[in-house]
């Protein structure tokens, strides 16, 4: 099935101005809630979610309504929150209006700092399981002010051991994940992001949240002496104006971002602040349009904490289809921004 999505310059409501046709790729906020609605519409037997943020009511009556028709949904939180200034952390109002309505409810496991994780796993005793891997949660500016992604897995194999990370967290047990385009913290996340990094020929395109790990800096600091172009679409290290209820969420992030973009500035990498959309995306696209192409979509933030102290899950994307919406978005991003 096919998606038109809708660009423009302006704040929503989003006006016509260009289409970018795409299928399997969902994309926010200009699609909305669609995406991850039509997944919990798909479920017929079981729907495990696991999701760091988790206030948006209209995703709440989504799973109660599975929940009602028959579907086994489990939903797994993080305990742990750190809410942007002047947003609360509601993972327990949802989680009591969750129970109440019979869908079991747990906290992630303990051993992590954070469960970052953005996953819903669909009906995986099936003969056609899937899981959405997505950048984005569960929360009402997600739908309306960030920029974020999910995408589908059907590979058997793949959905499998996302399921089986899943019981894992849950039943508070460790498990090995060996599925080589799977991208799992604390696991393995920083060695693949880091040799994805280290592929790159060409060029590399990112939108990231957060940075900081030192590991990955210097990878991009080596990638950028070596000739690859880089480019990046960051949350705003300065605070921009005429942001309105959303200026402390803006704020919040640039604080953090601030100083790792200050070392890789010295080292001429490209950069652009997009107002809004916010970007939240964690995306990364090696060598777009060349053999060697290849892109990541996940959870993880660039900082340590993310890659070796949170669970969190992302994908390793060959799909050139795939690969090339995600190029489009960012392009399209990268020239509506001005630069700094």
């Amino acid at each position: 099935m096919y998606f038109k999505r809708i660009f423009c310059l302006f704040w929503i409501p989003f006006h016509v101005c260009a289409v970018l046709t795409v299928s399997s790729l969902g994309l926010l906020p200009n699609e909305r809630y669609a995406p991850v609605l039509a997944a919990v519409a798909s479920a017929t037997s079981t729907l495990d979610v696991v999701m760091y943020d988790f206030s948006d009511p209209i995703m709440i009556q989504a799973l109660i309504g599975a929940k009602q028709r028959g579907v086994t949904v489990r939903v797994m939180l993080s305990e742990r929150v750190v809410p942007f200034p002047g947003l609360p952390d509601a993972n327990p109002t949802t989680k009591a209006t969750l129970e109440a309505a019979g869908i079991a409810v747990r906290y992630g496991n303990p051993a992590f700092i954070f469960t970052h994780e953005k996953t819903m796993i669909i009906d995986s005793a099936t003969g056609f399981p899937a899981a959405f891997v997505m950048t984005l949660n569960f929360s009402p500016l997600t739908f309306q002010a960030s920029r974020d992604f999910s995408i589908k897995v059907t590979t058997s194999a793949a959905v499998q051991e996302i399921q089986t990370g899943f019981n894992a967290d849950w039943d508070r047990t460790t498990f090995t994940p060996t599925e080589a385009d799977l991208v799992w913290a604390p696991n393995n996340a920083l060695t693949k992001l880091t040799a994805l990094i280290d592929s790159a020929q060409y060029t590399i395109d990112m939108y990231m949240e957060l940075l900081g790990n030192p590991t990955i800096t210097q990878a991009f600091l080596n990638a950028q002496a070596r000739g690859v172009t880089v480019r990046m679409l960051l949350s705003p290290p300065i605070n921009p104006d005429a942001f309105g209820q959303y200026y402390d969420f803006v704020v919040w992030s640039g604080t953090y971002n601030s100083a790792p973009v200050m070392q890789l500035e010295a080292g001429n990498i490209q950069f652009r602040f997009p107002t809004l959309p916010y970007i939240h995306a964690k995306v990364i696209v090696v060598d777009r349009g060349r053999a060697s192409q290849r892109a990541f979509l996940g959870s993880e933030n660039l900082y340590t904490g993310s890659l070796t102290q949170n669970r969190e899950l992302g994908v390793l994307i060959d799909d050139a289809s795939i690969i090339a919406q995600l190029v489009s978005v960012f392009v399209y991003d990268w020239e509506i921004t001005r630069g700094f």
